[in-house]
């Protein structure tokens, strides 16, 4: 069974680079705007970019402090617990 997953999961790390060939939608957006206004590509993809790039960074963020007020809590709860222990 162990070795079922592993060969599932390099057919899909495999397969992986064929889904992700197209253009995001925002992308190709800024792209048919800035080619209509004569403004220059290069900002409006490198913002739309960082768009797309803030909301990943967020969620894990929000992970990471979710996760660390429960430590915080757990150990807070071991320290009252030893105490009432003494």
């Amino acid at each position: 069974m162990h070795r079922f997953k592993i060969i599932i999961g390099m057919m899909i790390l495999a397969i992986l680079p064929l889904w992700s060939v197209a253009q995001c939608s925002v992308c190709s957006e800024v792209v048919a705007s800035s080619a209509r206004n004569g403004s220059g590509v290069g900002t409006g993809i490198n913002h739309a970019i960082l768009y797309l790039m803030a909301f990943p960074y967020l969620i894990f963020m929000a992970f990471i402090v979710y996760r660390y007020r429960e430590y915080i809590a757990f150990r807070f709860r071991l320290l009252v617990q030893r105490w009432r222990m003494s």
